[in-house]
């Protein structure tokens, strides 16, 4: 896809069901070696991240043609090492930049599409994680190159300059590769010597997040969506579709991945019968929601999505199938499963076409699964959210909310309140703790009461003391013991 475009651009394409990014500049083996890194990357990563990463290295690119229209096509090794030093300076300050060629660059080629302002730290992270996997694959290729030399298969040829083309580990190289190392190309110079990765000197994405709620009156924040706003954003959902769907994610936590990849076949209610009564009068004894990895059960879903489709399903992963729902979001959950599956009956009987296909959740006009529907989807929840609360949620703010109130509030048997984080961890399908760490928040409120409590036991006791402290506590365990051990004997005289 060479082209005498003064900037690149990239275009989405398909080939042997893998989505990916080809690239289009005055560079051909640029383009080439792109193509490839992109098609490579589709087979290992979601198509989320192939996007963000072929998205975030066009930008690189156009960084440098930029800098060669700026410096009349002649870049020296000098122009290279610092054009690759202030990169960080054009993504974050764009414009505002200190170094003039940046200021210049960033005019031409804003590093954000909005206009000339930079980019936030997240995106950044993200920019460099990717230009370095690009960067880090052209170097792999310049290796093979030199291991080919030493083989006597390229000769006469100084290929260590070179950090682009592909078609890697062939005995006997084709016509492309050594017409390719023959040609000097800017990002082979960018290389010159070894990789250089490029490296945030002086930004972080993003400082530690605080393991503290500080909850509005609603029991919410930027992250966790108000607990006791919940059940009314529900009723507020433009259909049933999105009843049902708001209600599953709130009750049990799961990603909205999950929810789009779920067959009607995983939500299993089971009834039984007992003596003396009919078909008719069967009771609900179990009722369960099971999350399904679709990566396992391919050989079901190429009956009703392509292979490209399948490839792309946004699913993350989860420890184990099992959700454990909560109320009163649970309740809400089965009262509009019940009416879903009759009102998309109805609707099925007037389709000129039947909606056959396994999953759950379906397009609200004609019934088709709602896999790759996440923008759709995910407007109609930012609508109501937003009107509701004046605040903007995504999906995963029910997923937060859910882990809030399950290690704060959820009632336990010794008469406290709060699962162990452990346990949440369980219930939200997480491999690592740590991942739960961030969903389960302490509530600040219980905090301050537990503190609050601990300062006026202080401030009556005049004579307050660390050691004083600990004897209370020892003698507090003494007297635990005493009882215990009275107990244990008092149990025996009895049995005696």
């Amino acid at each position: 896809m060479a082209s005498n475009l003064t900037h690149a651009t990239i275009v989405k394409s398909t080939h042997q069901g893998r989505t990916f990014y080809r690239l289009a500049c005055r560079d051909e083996h640029l383009c080439k070696f792109f193509d490839e890194w992109s098609y490579d990357l589709a087979k290992k990563k979601a198509f989320k991240t192939v996007k963000a990463y072929a998205y975030a290295v066009k930008r690189f690119i156009n960084y440098f043609l930029e800098a060669e229209n700026q410096l009349n096509g002649s870049l020296s090794d000098l122009d290279l090492y610092l054009l690759l030093e202030n990169y960080e300076s054009y993504l974050a300050f764009g414009t505002d930049s200190d170094v003039g060629v940046v200021q210049a660059i960033a005019r031409a080629v804003p590093p954000a599409l909005q206009g000339c302002q930079g980019l936030g730290a997240g995106t950044i992270e993200q920019a460099i994680a990717a230009l370095n996997n690009f960067l880090k694959a052209s170097e792999s290729f310049r290796i093979s190159l030199l291991q080919l030399q030493e083989a006597g298969h390229i000769s006469d040829v100084n290929v260590a300059n070179k950090g682009l083309v592909s078609h890697l580990g062939r005995a006997e190289p084709s016509n492309f590769v050594k017409n390719a190392v023959k040609q000097s190309s800017w990002l082979a110079g960018c290389l010159k010597g070894g990789m250089k990765t490029i490296k945030q000197a002086h930004l972080k994405a993003k400082s530690r997040s605080s393991d503290i709620l500080f909850a509005d009156e609603f029991g919410g924040d930027e992250k966790t969506f108000p607990f006791d706003l919940a059940k009314e954003l529900i009723g507020n959902a433009p259909n049933l579709r999105d009843k049902l769907l708001w209600s599953l994610i709130a009750a049990s936590g799961i990603r909205i991945s999950e929810a789009q990849t779920m067959f009607e076949a995983d939500v299993v209610i089971q009834t039984s019968v007992r003596d003396g009564q009919s078909q008719k009068q069967r009771q609900v004894t179990s009722k369960k929601v099971f999350v399904i990895d679709p990566s396992t059960r391919r050989s079901k879903l190429k009956g009703y999505l392509t292979e490209t489709e399948i490839n792309q399903l946004p699913h993350k992963g989860r420890e184990h199938p099992d959700t454990y729902l909560i109320e009163p979001f649970a309740s809400l959950f089965w009262r509009y499963l019940a009416e879903y599956k009759v009102e998309e009956n109805r609707k099925e009987k007037r389709r000129p076409v039947r909606a056959r296909h396994p999953f759950l959740f379906k397009t609200v006009d004609n019934g088709n699964p709602i896999t790759h529907s996440y923008q759709t989807l995910y407007d109609s929840f930012s609508r109501a959210a937003i009107s509701l609360t004046k605040k903007s949620y995504g999906f995963h703010s029910l997923r937060h909310m859910y882990g809030f109130y399950l290690h704060n509030f959820s009632p336990m048997s010794d008469g406290g309140f709060g699962l162990p984080l452990k346990q949440v961890q369980m219930l939200l399908g997480h491999a690592y703790i740590k991942t739960t760490q961030r969903y389960a928040r302490q509530d600040s409120m219980k905090l301050e009461v537990a503190i609050g409590a601990l300062n006026i036991a202080q401030s009556r006791d005049q004579f307050f003391s660390i050691d004083k402290q600990r004897l209370a506590f020892l003698e507090q365990k003494v007297a635990e013991i005493k009882t215990r051990i009275e107990g244990s004997n008092s149990g025996e005289l009895e049995h005696d």
